[in-house]
């Protein structure tokens, strides 16, 4: 589903005599088994943590994330992933219980349960110090620095949203600080798709600090590095998207239109319905002040049509998901 990526346990050879799912021969098919499928795969992490298959439950939480990241279900999310993280304690690996705790801090900061977010990054944030210097393990402690970033932008953009630019500014500019610091430690062990990534948080960072001019710069950055990566088709997706938002923000509405339309098609083709109701309200906007009103009014009513028929899904008021990413 998604590429290459940071993973803490191996991935599970053939099971004698046990036939694996048809999921079919293109991504996006496997990504509709997951869909179809998800009630079984996120019960199945509390079932092994319940077995005493810690492994087992790790690794079914680490497959689940792109998922979740584009099918935004926090209840179900946060059930399994402190599933996770209960049986990697009990594994007392220190990569897994990393790596457990960053995949819980998020749904949980999704709900403004900013609280819990820090505890389990701060936990997290201290097991990374027991790494040692191999890239696995540089890499997995740049992924802690990086999720403290994203909590920092979380919790900007709600004291943004609820009238507190001071604080606001505080949290926004943390953010910028882990997302450097994460990018020096990717381009000390020569990971380019770790950097780009962090290029990637910091354009979000400076959109939310309502510096469109400096996210466009930034999106851009990370558009041409993901595009020039082979398997990284929704990172490049995300970083258009970004990058679109940013030109139709500044006014300019014809270099915005093709990275929209582009971030459309890929959401569509996922069938990531957080994404393309996001998008849809994008390019409504750009509809509306392009003089187009019958498509802005259609891009609307699919928007709508996603956000009644799907859960976690964005209306036009909230703030930006701030996506990362694929770690």
């Amino acid at each position: 589903m998604a590429g290459r990526r940071l993973t803490v346990e191996p991935e599970v050879p053939p099971l004698p005599d046990v036939p694996d799912a048809d999921l079919g021969t293109a991504k996006s098919q496997a990504l509709h088994w997951m869909e179809a499928n998800r009630q079984v795969l996120y019960g199945a992490v509390a079932l092994a943590h319940d077995s005493g298959r810690d492994q087992d439950a790790v690794a079914l939480a680490e497959s689940l994330w792109t998922h979740f990241l584009d099918h935004p279900r926090h209840a179900d999310a946060i059930d399994a992933f402190r599933a996770a993280v209960a049986a990697a304690d009990r594994t007392e690996s220190v990569p897994a219980r990393i790596r457990t705790r960053c995949l819980l801090a998020r749904p949980l900061w999704e709900t403004a349960r900013f609280e819990e977010a820090a505890a389990a990054l701060d936990r997290a944030g201290a097991l990374a110090a027991l790494l040692g210097d191999e890239f696995d393990d540089r890499r997995l402690a740049a992924s802690a620095v990086d999720f403290r970033g994203q909590l920092a932008l979380a919790e900007g953009q709600w004291a943004a949203a609820h009238r507190d630019a001071d604080t606001a500014r505080e949290h926004f500019a943390a953010a910028r600080a882990d997302f450097d610091t994460a990018r020096a430690i990717h381009l000390a062990i020569d990971n380019a798709y770790g950097a780009a990534l962090q290029t990637y948080q910091s354009a979000k960072a400076a959109a939310a600090a309502d510096d469109p001019t400096g996210a466009a710069e930034l999106f851009a950055r990370a558009y041409r590095a993901f595009d020039g990566m082979t398997g990284r088709q929704r990172m490049t997706a995300r970083a258009r998207s970004g990058l679109g938002q940013a030109l139709l923000r500044v006014g300019r509405y014809p270099d915005a239109e093709p990275h929209l339309a582009a971030a459309l098609a890929d959401a569509e083709a996922r069938r990531s319905t957080f994404d393309e109701a996001r998008i849809r309200t994008d390019l409504a906007t750009l509809a509306d002040r392009t003089g187009h009103p019958d498509e802005a009014a259609h891009h609307r009513a699919k928007a709508a049509e996603l956000r009644a028929a799907h859960g976690g899904v964005p209306d036009e008021s909230a703030p930006e998901e701030p996506h990362p990413e694929e770690h």
